[in-house]
């Protein structure tokens, strides 16, 4: 994998490998270390004598307890706080979710494994919080599956549509033949972050999982055994054996583009222009008809950009996807029999990974910030993660079979105006760091120079004129075992599958792996707002 491509450079993701702020900390943290130096120093000078000095003691040891660690691992105060919270949240079962199958609500009949007293009776996984479909039946858009997310600290509900995309082919192409893809994929994003489009952030899917190939085991038979006159019988014993040991390594990999499109104060005022329906005025009308009108958008940006076939999912669709996504025993495009209410999948939420349908172990890991190497990444620079993994050779009570994961990526588009902002001031202040080091003598490890340099490309590639606008993303990535010693083998060859993608670490979700799945749902969920993008 190379990435010369033509002397152009195709993309810097990791620059960002250190904090800035004052003392390169998160601000807030700070505040909180000021606010803490002035309450002792108050009480020292105001209070005194043992009062004085205990309450000094006491918010000494809130600003050690607060302190972050060098390596990026949380302080002891937020890991304190992440087991209460865990505690409250298991105490409350919000780590359980009995499925409407399960539960009997289907058949008629509960799953053997159901128990009614544990069951915390969630109508949608806890993890899910406010969504729901848009009710647009007898619309003119029933074809159309809009969820719409109400969820806390959002500054506007959004919603969300799933399109299923062929991708870029594979095959005998040249690294230049992808960067000319990845690059017309840049201008789609841009086009997407202007001021006249609706869309703010995609969520990309790409699901690896064993292949079905009983299609062609049937079509060779159909066309090769069955033919009495040719004398192939060698011939079709050896094409047996050749299948029989390539059926378990066999990979499918699917992708799946997932578009948020928040309800601002514009995007209401555009749709009460459309809202009109049988002479009656409906609000899900107008916003169905402004959706429409951006995937059809999208679908002509993406065609031309060399993605292939694209298909928007109705309920159906994206309710096996989300069924599939959960239990690796359905099929991506099976929906028979599935809809919104029925495609969540029974869970238990432990401390290593989240048990689905009683059987199929799956912890998720997040891309922390700085794990991507700062360095610069070809067209290929995920192959070995998305399709490069390598099969797990099973155990005496496990056939061989390849790895079931997906790789998530989240990006929310910040207009140009303010990612400029944001550029100017950091590069602003790398240089001032750079220049209070060389005052000081000091050596560096070289972080500051990486910091400048990802700085000053940022602002370089944001000049006016440029078309390019800025973007924030994150990376989650889930992985499924058919028990927890095949899981654990199966995260190890995908960390060193991420190492040969350039990232560094992965931080595997404990105790927390049945919320952390949401990232790797169609749901464009997964990151916190990010001010420049929440503005939007």
């Amino acid at each position: 994998m190379s990435a010369d491509v033509g002397g152009i450079r195709t993309a810097n993701l990791g620059g960002e490998v250190g904090r800035r702020g004052l003392l390169g900390m998160n601000p807030v943290l700070a505040a909180v270390w000021g606010v803490a130096v002035a309450c002792a120093v108050v009480s020292f000078l105001f209070i005194g004598g043992m009062t004085g000095g205990a309450v000094g003691i006491a918010i000494g040891a809130v600003v050690g307890s607060t302190t972050w660690s060098s390596d990026d691992q949380p302080s002891r105060a937020e890991r304190w706080l992440l087991g209460w919270r865990d505690r409250r949240r298991r105490k409350h079962g919000e780590h359980i979710f009995w499925s409407a199958a399960d539960r009997g609500e289907v058949t008629g009949v509960p799953a053997p494994a159901y128990d009614p007293a544990a069951d915390p009776a969630w109508e949608l996984p806890f993890f899910c919080g406010r969504v729901e479909p848009l009710p647009l039946a007898e619309t003119g858009f029933d074809a159309l599956f809009i969820l719409r997310h109400s969820n806390p600290g959002e500054k506007n509900n959004y919603l969300s549509v799933t399109l299923a995309v062929e991708g870029v082919k594979g095959g005998l192409q040249s690294n230049s033949s992808y960067a000319a893809v990845w690059r017309s994929f840049g201008y789609v994003q841009a086009e997407l972050a202007k001021a006249g489009s609706f869309i703010r952030g995609v969520h990309m899917l790409h699901r690896s999982v064993p292949a079905d190939i009983t299609p062609h085991i049937k079509w060779y038979q159909d066309r090769i055994v069955v033919d009495p006159h040719l004398n192939l019988e060698m011939l079709a014993a050896n094409y047996d054996q050749v299948i029989e040991q390539v059926q378990p390594l066999a990979e499918e990999h699917r992708v799946y583009v997932v578009v948020k499109i928040p309800v601002s104060n514009e995007f209401i005022t555009e749709a009460r222009t459309r809202d009109e329906f049988g002479g009656v005025r409906r609000a899900e009308v107008g916003w169905a008809s402004v959706v429409k009108d951006e995937l059809e958008r999208l679908e002509r940006l993406l065609s031309g950009a060399g993605w292939g076939r694209i298909e928007v999912l109705g309920e159906r669709r994206t309710a096996a996807l989300i069924r599939a996504l959960q239990n690796p025993d359905y099929a991506l495009d099976d929906d028979r029999d599935v809809d919104w209410e029925t495609c969540w999948q029974s869970y238990i939420g432990g401390t290593d990974s989240v048990v689905v349908a009683g059987k199929w172990h799956t912890r998720c890991a997040q891309v922390p910030p700085g794990a991507i190497a700062p360095a610069e990444l070809g067209p290929l620079w995920l192959q070995p993660l998305l399709v490069g993994v390598e099969a797990d050779e099973g155990r005496e009570d496990l056939p061989r079979a390849s790895t079931i994961r997906t790789v998530s990526v989240r990006i929310d588009f910040i207009p140009d105006a303010m990612a400029r902002a944001e550029a100017i001031k950091d590069v602003t202040q790398d240089v001032s760091t750079r220049i209070r080091n060389r005052k000081k003598g000091k050596i560096s490890d070289g972080t500051a120079e990486v910091m400048l340099s990802a700085s000053e490309r940022r602002n370089t590639d944001l000049r006016p004129g440029s078309g390019v606008h800025g973007s924030a993303y994150s990376m989650a990535i889930s992985v499924t075992g058919r028990d927890e010693e095949d899981l654990r083998r199966a995260c190890l060859r995908v960390e060193h599958a991420a190492g040969s993608s350039v990232i560094n670490r992965l931080a595997w979700q404990d105790n927390w792996h049945d919320i952390a799945q949401v990232s790797t749902l169609p749901l464009c969920r997964g990151m916190a707002g990010v001010k420049a993008a929440r503005t939007a």
